[in-house]
């Protein structure tokens, strides 16, 4: 994890939003995504970020692609398992998804950070055609860091300069009946966290302005002009009166041109044919919640979360939007270590291996947690692992610090040499409460 300062209080949060316009994503695509415009190679972006969250719209080509790949039949969703095996290449490990149709929202972390994460849980809302589809509507993924909840939600919104009123209803909607049923939070909605960031193509346009109008204010960089008819501003101003609730979120500033309308293919804006203006239609936005984070500083009293940057990547090119993404710093006080904590010792192919760990005191432990064994670089705790076995037949609060060790039989070593690590998986936090260090399987030395 990134020590930044007041004693590694500020987590590296990196939030990307991208329409897709149907088209088929792969693995080139993905790495290229990662490179706005200074030119932060994926590498050097992974490197600098403990969470990762992406959201994308129009995700699949049709209706019934994005219906189809979401089947238990299918098996696991390619889309989402190619940005999956990408990033954990590179040091992430998949939180959690959740899609419907072509809204998707991944949440990657960081590996040791899932030791401190509770409580993950998704859910969705449907505001197409009156809520019966979802072909615009809103995906999201909550979980408790250390000691704050966040909760990340992708919108799509309803298109067209015309439909503003309804487009701001529809984000009322969104925040207002949006709720998590899992883990006993049935009641919990989105204002209700600690930190919430909305984003995703919220589909604001510039208010009254030809296409022509806002090419030339683009080429002459005049952006204040520009801004001065966001639609989306212009319903922050409104405060109250407006139903977005956009009064109470807070944005970066614009330092980029519009991230909407271009030719597929190319930088260059076009109408479609259909008169279709640039705008600022890709936002990153967020609010704190002052019951967290009444006051931070006498100055400064919204700290808890603090801006970074605001970039558009101008690759890939086969959209009519690019991608856009925020990198904010969010405060939250992890524990000083991990629930569970392994001791490790030699372990032989198809020969030996033992498993031991100490439990913390006041750990909430039950018979049907579970130790796992993944490779290095597994994509995701939940299915990943190449054995697991159930942790010792104990049960309750553990009141003092408890030893465990575990002998395995020659036939649930591994017969593959490598590096793995143990994780400790809770049935009572839903989450990973221990992780080991990486460590190495020996190739046997017995050959016959």
């Amino acid at each position: 994890l990134h020590a930044m300062d007041d004693e590694s209080s500020y987590l590296n949060f990196n939030i990307l939003t991208w329409n897709v316009g149907g088209n088929f994503v792969g693995v080139h695509i993905i790495e290229s995504l990662f490179l706005p415009q200074e030119s932060v190679g994926l590498t050097e972006l992974c490197n600098d970020t403990d969470v990762l969250v992406i959201g994308l719209q129009e995700a699949y080509p049709n209706v019934q692609d994005a219906l189809t790949s979401s089947l238990p039949i299918i098996g696991r969703d390619p889309l989402v398992e190619s940005f999956s095996q990408v990033l954990a290449n590179n040091g992430f490990s998949r939180l959690s998804y959740c899609r419907i149709l072509g809204i998707l929202i991944l949440v990657f972390v960081k590996r040791p950070l899932l030791c401190y994460i509770r409580e993950v849980d998704t859910c969705s809302f449907r505001t197409g055609f009156g809520g019966l589809l979802g072909n615009k509507g809103a995906t999201s993924i909550r979980f408790l860091l250390g000691d704050i909840s966040l909760v990340f939600t992708n919108c799509h919104l309803v298109p067209h300069e015309e439909n503003n009123d309804r487009r701001s209803q529809e984000l009322h909607d969104i925040i207002m009946y949006q709720t998590f049923s899992a883990n006993g939070l049935s009641s919990m909605k989105l204002l209700d966290h600690d930190v919430v960031v909305l984003f995703g193509d919220l589909n604001y346009r510039l208010e009254g302005k030809s296409f022509d109008e806002i090419s030339e204010h683009v080429v002459l960089n005049d952006r204040k002009w520009l801004f001065k008819w966001d639609q989306l501003r212009l319903e922050q101003v409104k405060g109250h009166i407006s139903p977005s609730f956009l009064h109470r979120f807070m944005e970066m500033q614009l330092d980029f041109n519009p991230s909407y309308k271009f030719e597929p293919g190319t930088d260059i804006y076009n109408d479609g044919g259909k008169g279709r203006a640039p705008a600022w239609c890709d936002r990153i936005l967020w609010t704190i919640h002052d019951r967290k984070y009444p006051k931070i500083t006498d100055n400064e009293p919204r700290a808890a979360v603090k801006p970074i940057s605001y970039n558009i990547h101008m690759q890939p090119k086969l959209s009519d939007h690019k991608a856009v993404s925020a990198r904010l710093q969010i405060h939250s006080n992890l524990d000083t270590s991990p629930h569970v904590i392994f001791r490790l010792s030699e372990w032989i192919c198809n020969e030996q291996g033992c498993i031991e760990f100490d439990i913390k005191s006041g750990t909430v432990i039950s018979i049907w947690d579970w130790i796992g064994l993944y490779q290095a670089d597994f994509v995701t705790a939940e299915k990943d692992y190449e054995f697991w076995i159930y942790t010792p037949a104990m049960r309750g609060v553990a009141s003092s610090m408890t030893y465990y060790k575990r002998s395995l039989n020659p036939d649930q070593v591994p017969n593959t040499p490598g590096c793995y690590v143990l994780l400790y998986n809770s049935v009572q936090y839903k989450c990973v409460l221990g992780m080991s260090p990486i460590f190495r399987i020996a190739s046997s030395l017995n050959l016959n």
